[in-house]
């Protein structure tokens, strides 16, 4: 059979495994027609051939590569109003074509890049973007990946559509920091700190603008100096990037909406009613009780959550979404992965590469901003946890009762409640519907304002559970979990499980 040059592009329903083990009839088939009626005349509009539809996914074949990464690109922006959870893969080869299929290693390798992109983005591979015509397109590298069944490591680049924006590293930390400085086209440019990042907005690469403005800046490193763009020449956009100096690719609302979430507060503190000690402070004869890490409860929930995601900090603090995350925890029905999203992480003791995801097993080992983390797999209502280092430790007095909760009354360890829901992949129907305008969240729907309390005495240490409807659960290495009522004895080393909060109960010494 004769092959020809193709461009393959797959289009994928991220989590729909989960979506239809908790659909009815009715919302599978709103699922399915509202994912065909907005996917299929995208496609077609840029001459792409469906040559499967599986229902969640939708192989396409184009004749030129820049016609299936603009298709891609819009097949985002169309389905964004409608916040279907797609994800779109593009390679570039040899293809053998029936009426009904395709193969060839184009096929193989579209779909291998497929696994690895993450929902709301489209990826494509160095033979796409060779093929393409690089200046009507907005793209970025995203790293080098392992892919299953496919020899070596592969540059991946990412298409970025009109209405989002992904900071560069660099750009991201000076954001948080404080030190990065925004200079408009036409406006005065400000002082410059010794330590500052510079981002150029409103130049075109290649002008004679952009050269006078470089030459009026005082002695800068390369690498601090970032120029936004959107649609750029392969001839000016190495040009620049030659020189050591960097892209920030986006319109100017994503980009400064990046840079505001960057900024932000992206979890509440812990509270004037905790009262926190230094981990090393003076030891406690009774112990502690410790915040050692993140709980993740099974899914699917109900009728309500089929999946979620937390997302690591520097700091070590867990939270929904954020941009100056370096890692991302994804959750659904078949498999936990953690997605790599900065450059200092490391995985069982070996650098991790950014934008590369890794399914997690028990005992996974990771590094980042100076902690140790380690997953453990669970079965019953939580399927795992991630152990770290205390981040809060509140000591134990005797016959002082410490409140355990969102608001805990005084003393009391405060657990994290972290506003909004983006991190949470909903189910169909009307219970999730319910959920979702009602503002669930996580941390919400299972940790109470009061739900359990630890008073020690010279005999033992008895937790009293405070909460009728948030269940309080018991993890003792070797044995199965168990949902706590009533009063109970506990010991050094248990863990409490809270929501998404691990509590351990530390002996003095530990």
């Amino acid at each position: 059979m004769p092959t020809a040059t193709r461009t393959v592009v797959f289009t994928d329903l991220a989590n729909f495994t989960a979506r239809v083990s908790r659909a009815d009839r009715e919302g599978l088939r709103d699922l399915l027609q509202t994912h065909e009626s907005n996917v299929l005349p995208v496609l077609q509009r840029h001459r792409g051939r469906v040559v499967k539809n599986l229902g969640d996914s939708f192989m396409a074949l184009f004749d030129s590569a820049t016609d299936a990464v603009r298709a891609s690109i819009d097949l985002l922006e169309a389905v964004h109003s409608v916040t279907l959870p797609l994800r779109v893969s593009v390679a570039t080869g040899d293809v053998e074509e029936t009426e009904a299929d395709a193969f060839g290693h184009a096929v193989n390798l579209a779909s291998r890049i497929n696994g690895c992109t993450p929902a709301g983005e489209v990826w494509f591979s160095a033979s796409t973007l060779a093929c393409m015509n690089q200046s009507e397109i907005p793209w970025e590298q995203v790293g080098y990946f392992a892919l299953k069944g496919i020899a070596g490591e592969h540059p991946l680049y990412r298409g970025v559509p009109m209405n989002r924006a992904w900071l560069p590293e660099g750009v991201r930390k000076a954001a948080k920091l404080g030190n990065l400085v925004i200079a408009e086209r036409g406006e005065m440019l400000p002082g410059l700190p010794n330590d500052a990042v510079l981002l150029l907005r409103g130049y075109r690469a290649g002008t004679d603008a952009l050269q006078n403005q470089l030459e009026q800046l005082p002695p800068m490193e390369p690498e601090n100096i970032w120029l936004m763009a959107y649609n750029i020449s392969p001839v000016d956009r190495y040009e620049w990037t030659d020189k050591g100096y960097g892209l920030v690719i986006g319109h100017p609302e994503p980009v400064d909406s990046a840079i505001e979430d960057c900024q932000a507060l992206t979890t509440r503190s812990t509270g004037s009613d905790t009262l926190v000690f230094e981990i090393g402070a003076a030891i406690s004869p009774f112990g502690y009780v410790d915040l050692v890490g993140l709980a993740l409860p099974a899914v699917p929930m109900g009728d309500v959550v089929a999946g979620y995601s937390y997302e690591l900090l520097e700091d070590g603090q867990w939270v929904n979404q954020s941009e100056e995350s370096g890692i991302q925890i994804d959750v659904d029905t078949s498999e936990i992965y953690m997605l790599i999203k900065a450059a200092d992480v490391s995985f069982n003791d070996t650098p991790a590469q950014v934008g590369r995801r890794h399914t997690l097993s028990d005992r996974d080992t990771f590094k980042f901003g100076g902690n140790e983390y380690t997953f453990r797999k669970l079965d019953g209502a939580y399927t795992a946890w991630i152990e770290s280092t205390p981040i809060t430790r509140i000591p134990l007095v005797e016959g002082e009762r410490l409140e355990l909760g969102r608001e805990p009354n005084r003393p009391g360890l405060s657990l994290p409640d972290r506003r909004g829901s983006d991190n949470i992949r909903w189910c169909d129907g009307v219970p999730a519907k319910k959920a979702r305008d009602q503002h669930f969240t996580l941390d919400r729907a299972l940790a109470g304002r009061r739900q359990a309390s630890v008073t020690p005495t010279r005999e033992n240490l008895t937790l009293e559970v405070l909460h009728k409807r948030c269940p309080t659960w018991l993890y003792r290495n070797g044995t199965p979990l168990r949902r706590l009522i009533g009063n109970i004895e506990v010991m050094s080393g248990d863990v409490l499980f809270l929501g998404t909060s691990a509590v351990r109960i530390a002996d003095p010494l530990g």
